[in-house]
C-alpha cells in the first residue's frame, strides 16, 4: 500500500490524538504512551510491538474505530512495558503469545473500571480474551503464570483425549475451552494446526540476531527493561502528584471508595514502585557517624519517663530543634550507571528525607563529566523535581573542581558522592577539608582511599 505524505500525516494525527485522549481519560498509561515510539508498515497484516517501537499497518488503522485505536495502542504499550518480547525464553511461542495477551487484556479491562468494550475489536471477534484458563483475571498473574496454566489445560485436554490434539479456542465469557471440529476439518485438508488460536496482533521475534545477541544483545534489552522502569516510576510519582492536587468533592468519595479495588496504577506498577522505593539505608545511622551536628543526642533533661520506677536515672533519646542542613549530594549519572541506579539513588535520597520527617536539607546535583547547578531539596516533591542529566564519562575531580570553583563563597558542611565507583579517585586536597562519604551501589567496586564510606544495593 502506497502511502502518500498526506495520509501519513493523516494517520499520523490520529495515533497522536488517540494517544492525547488516552493522556486526558487514563492517566497512567497516556503517560507511559510518551515514552514509545510509533511508526507505520506493512511487515504484517494489523500491529506489533517491536523493541523501540509501536507499529500499525495503515490498513487494519483505517479499519477501526477511535475507540478501538486506543485499546490497539494500549494492548501494544504494554507487551513493550512488560518486556514480552523478551522474555520467552524457552516457552511454546503460541502458548506463551496469547498468555501475554491475556495478562495484557486483563490490565487495560482493569483499568477502565472492568467495562469490557475498552477491549473491544469488532473485526476481530469482539471482546478480547483476558480470563486465564482457571477463569480468573489475567492482571493477577505474571506471563509465566498464565503460560503455564495453559500448558497444563493442554496436557489435561490432551490426557482426556487420549493424545487426540485439540484447538484452544476463546469462548463466549471470554476465558478458553477445547474444540476438535475445527481440528478435524484443517486433518482432512491436510493443514498445518496449531495448538492455539491466535490473537489480533503480531508477535514478531526479536530482531536481534543470534551473533549480535551474543556482544550487545543482554546489554539492548537492559537498557529497555531500565528505560520503561524508570517511565513506570515517573508515571507513578506523576500520578500521585495529581491526586494529591485533585481535591475530590463529598459526593464523589464513595464512588472512589467502592472503585478503589481497580485503582489508577495496576499492580505490576505496584511492585516495581515497591522495589524500587524501598530505601535499603539507614540514614539516621549514617548520618549520625558522619555529619558534624547529629539531629539527635542524649539529654538528662528530661529524663527517659519509661525508667521512673528505677534506681537508675538514664538519659532520654530527644530530637534537637535543629535540621540536618548543609549537605552537597552529587549522584552519579554516568554512561555506566543503569537507570535503575540512578532510580535507587533517587529513591536513597527520598527515603532520608522521610526518615528525618521535615528534618532535612540539602542540594542536589548530578554528574558525569561535568556536574548541574546545585538544587536545594526540603521534600520529596523538591527531590522529584530535579531531573537527572548525564550519561557521558565519569570524573569525581569534576564534582570537587565544581565545588571549589562555584560554591567557595559558601561551602556544604558535608558532600555526599552516591556512585557506582567505576572511576579514579582524585588527591584527598581537592575536598578542601570537607568531610565526604562516598555512598556506593555495588559490592565490587575499589574502597576509596579517603572519605568515610557506605555501601548499598540496587
Amino acid at each position: 500500500m502506497e502511502l502518500s505524505n498526506a495520509d501519513i500525516q493523516a494517520y499520523t494525527r490520529r495515533i497522536l490524538k488517540a494517544r492525547m485522549r488516552l493522556l486526558c481519560t487514563n492517566g497512567f498509561y497516556g503517560m507511559l504512551l510518551m515514552n514509545a515510539k510509533i511508526g507505520l508498515g506493512n511487515e504484517y497484516e494489523t500491529a506489533w510491538a517491536e523493541e523501540d517501537k509501536l507499529v500499525f499497518n495503515p490498513e487494519f488503522l483505517a479499519g477501526i474505530s477511535d475507540s478501538e485505536l486506543e485499546y490497539v495502542m494500549l494492548h501494544l504499550l504494554l507487551h513493550q512495558v512488560l518486556n514480552h518480547l523478551e522474555r520467552r525464553g524457552n516457552m511454546k511461542k503460541d502458548e506463551y503469545d496469547i498468555a501475554s495477551d491475556i495478562v495484557v487484556n486483563s490490565n487495560i479491562l482493569r483499568s477502565q473500571r472492568g467495562l469490557t468494550s475498552s477491549i473491544s475489536l469488532k473485526g476481530h471477534g469482539g471482546v478480547q480474551p483476558h480470563l486465564t484458563p482457571n477463569g480468573d483475571e489475567g492482571w493477577k498473574y505474571t506471563v509465566e503464570e498464565v503460560c503455564e496454566m495453559l500448558k497444563v489445560k493442554i496436557e489435561e485436554n490432551e490426557e482426556d483425549k487420549k493424545g487426540d490434539k485439540s484447538n484452544l479456542k476463546i469462548v463466549g465469557n471470554h476465558t478458553l475451552s477445547f474444540d476438535d471440529e475445527e481440528d478435524l476439518e484443517n486433518n482432512i485438508k491436510g493443514k498445518k494446526i496449531s495448538s492455539l488460536k491466535k490473537g489480533w496482533d503480531s508477535h514478531p521475534e526479536s530482531e536481534i540476531s543470534d551473533d549480535d545477541k551474543e556482544q550487545t544483545g543482554d546489554k539492548e534489552k537492559k537498557q529497555n527493561v531500565d528505560k520503561w522502569k524508570k517511565a513506570i516510576c515517573t508515571a507513578c510519582e506523576l500520578m500521585a502528584k495529581r491526586a494529591e492536587m485533585e481535591e475530590q468533592p463529598e459526593s464523589s468519595k464513595e464512588i472512589k471508595k467502592n472503585s478503589k479495588d481497580y485503582g489508577d496504577i495496576p499492580l505490576f506498577a505496584e511492585m516495581l514502585l515497591k522495589e524500587l522505593k524501598e530505601p535499603k539505608v539507614d540514614w539516621r545511622t549514617i548520618l549520625q557517624e558522619f555529619i558534624q551536628e547529629d539531629v539527635v543526642d542524649y539529654s538528662f533533661i528530661p529524663p527517659d519517663r519509661r525508667f521512673d520506677d528505677s534506681p537508675f536515672f538514664l538519659p532520654d533519646f530527644n530530637e534537637k530543634d535543629e535540621k540536618i542542613k548543609g549537605i552537597w549530594i552529587a549522584v552519579d549519572a554516568s554512561g555506566s550507571v543503569s537507570d535503575e541506579a540512578v532510580m535507587a539513588a533517587i529513591s536513597e535520597i527520598k527515603g532520608c528525607i522521610e526518615q528525618f520527617d521535615g528534618k532535612f536539607s540539602a542540594t542536589l546535583s548530578y554528574f558525569d563529566v561535568k556536574v548541574t547547578e546545585p538544587i536545594p531539596i526540603e521534600s520529596v516533591d523538591e527531590l522529584l523535581n530535579v531531573k537527572p542529566v548525564g550519561r557521558g564519562g565519569t570524573s569525581f575531580s569534576e564534582v570537587f573542581r565544581y565545588m571549589g570553583e562555584n560554591m567557595s563563597e559558601e561551602l556544604p558542611d558535608e558532600v555526599i558522592v552516591i556512585t557506582d565507583g567505576y572511576c579514579d579517585y582524585p588527591d584527598e586536597s581537592v575536598r578542601l577539608g570537607i568531610p565526604v562519604l562516598w555512598m556506593i551501589n555495588n559490592e565490587e567496586a575499589e574502597e576509596p582511599p579517603w572519605g568515610k564510606v557506605a555501601r548499598f544495593e540496587v
